[in-house]
């Protein structure tokens, strides 16, 4: 049984935790059931060493694959098939989903549904390993989106699109996420799922502003804004108009810029003020800080440094407060090319340092490539022209693997810094 299961699957390797689940067996069993199949040589390990975020990770050679497919086709009894893929996406959905409750708490929730729920979840016991695990599982999750637009399953294509948001938010993996949003979008509209479709909207539209594809980020954004104020969503409302503020910034419409983000920053103020819930209090304080973020990079394209260093200190504070490392980690950035624009450079490259030093331990590609290069920027001010080369060096490679087109950028500061 557990072998014509696991040839049904759409996914590329095999855990315990996925078998357990599939198999409605205990880990302990399904672990051993998997060491049985490898010891038969049906199985092979698909990796050199056991990962610490999954154990020991197998995967059918070719040939055992087609058998145990075939096997799948000609044995199984009536609604096997489809109850195993439906085990799997309930595993994976209810997996990431745990994930994305600790690496991103303050993630909008939509809806969960399960026809099987997981008995033995995964328990991560820090954000690392949540991300570890969501890493790992890149290319099995973009096969289970798939298979669930294949299958004609909506409800679960569109909420695991929606689960993914820690992994693309560190990773900017944008073949994952523009055909899950696509595929997530459709699947959420053809459910009649406002809340979801305006969320996958949003989310979306983040990628698109980050790949460079301004106009239609903006057309994206001020599509949630109007859903929004229909559904006087007010908490949506202040997001999508952080969103438009944030598109202005990257295309330099700095009054506009300005001008959406204080509206959200004014709405998200009065939604913590009025909030009952602590939760969301706290949300809407930490969503505060993310705004100011961006006006403190409004102010410093305004030569208004001093203003930016008073609200990215206070940024960085709540954001340390809320347990978001990310964002703390970008205030920081930000706040060490603002002492610098203030004409304090050992500050500057003091501050500028620590972001590096952040984005090292918490691993984030492009994070680490954006600190190298706002610390070279400001070494550059001082003319360490060594330093900033070998800064722009490393953010160069950095980038290449998430963003061409920032990789682009500092390709230019470092042909004019030569």
């Amino acid at each position: 049984m557990v072998y014509r299961r696991l040839g049904a699957l759409f996914v590329l390797d095999i855990d315990a935790a996925l078998t357990a689940a599939v198999c409605d067996l205990s880990l302990a069993d399904a672990a051993e059931q998997l060491r049985l199949l490898r010891a038969c040589r049906l199985l092979e390990p698909a990796s050199g060493e056991e990962l610490s975020e999954r154990g020991v990770v197998y995967r059918f050679h070719d040939a055992a694959r087609v058998h145990a497919r075939g096997r799948a086709q000609a044995e199984a009894t009536t609604g096997e098939l489809d109850e195993v893929q439906r085990r799997a996406l309930d595993f994976y959905l209810a997996t990431t989903t745990a994930a994305e409750l600790l690496l991103t708490p303050t993630h909008r929730r939509i809806a969960r549904d399960y026809a099987y729920p997981v008995a033995q979840p995964i328990a991560f016991g820090s954000e690392q390993a949540a991300l570890a695990w969501l890493v790992a599982q890149r290319d099995n999750l973009f096969a289970a989106i798939r298979a669930a637009h294949t299958a004609g399953l909506d409800t679960s294509l569109y909420q695991l699109a929606h689960a993914i948001w820690p992994l693309l938010r560190a990773t900017h993996d944008y073949p994952l996420w523009f055909e899950s949003h696509s595929l997530g979008l459709q699947a959420a509209r053809r459910c009649a799922d406002r809340a979801a479709e305006r969320e996958l909207l949003g989310t979306s539209a983040v990628g698109l502003r980050a790949a460079g594809r301004f106009d239609q980020a903006t057309e994206a954004f001020t599509e949630v804004l109007s859903l929004s104020r229909d559904d006087d969503d007010q908490r949506a409302e202040a997001q999508a108009l952080h969103e438009l503020g944030s598109v202005c910034l990257e295309v330099d419409r700095l009054d506009k810029a300005e001008s959406f983000l204080a509206q959200a920053r004014e709405l998200r103020e009065t939604l913590s003020r009025t909030s009952d819930d602590e939760l969301d209090r706290r949300t809407f304080e930490r969503s505060v800080a993310i705004t100011d973020i961006c006006r403190g990079q409004v102010f410093l394209r305004t030569d208004r440094p001093t203003e930016a260093i008073e609200i990215l200190t206070s940024a960085r504070s709540t954001l340390l407060a809320a347990r978001d490392p990310l964002d703390a980690g970008r205030a920081l950035a930000w706040l060490g090319r603002a002492y610098a624009l203030a004409g304090d450079l050992a500050a500057g490259e003091a501050y500028g340092r620590r972001a590096v030093d952040e984005f090292d331990q918490l691993g984030i590609g492009r994070w680490r490539a954006r600190s190298r290069e706002l610390l070279g920027q400001t070494l550059q001010s001082a003319a360490r022209v060594d330093e900033v080369r070998a800064l722009y060096e490393q953010a160069i490679r950095l980038y290449a693997r998430v963003s061409r087109r920032d990789a682009r950028r500092v390709q230019r500061a470092l042909a004019r810094l030569a």
